[in-house]
């Protein structure tokens, strides 16, 4: 039962750290997991639309 709430709580961590993430279109990445969903990381390292 621990492990379902804490496997719940570290998902929507990580869903509003990614929406953290989003405030920029430009912001800079190594991957396109660094950017939000809608956008991946270009070839100059920075978020962008795809």
């Amino acid at each position: 039962m621990y492990d379902e709430i804490l496997s719940a709580f570290f998902e929507v961590n990580d869903e509003l750290q990614s929406e953290a993430r989003c405030g920029e279109k430009n912001d800079r990445c190594k991957t396109n997991q660094d950017c939000c969903s809608g956008f991946r990381c270009t070839k100059f390292r920075r978020c962008g639309r795809r």
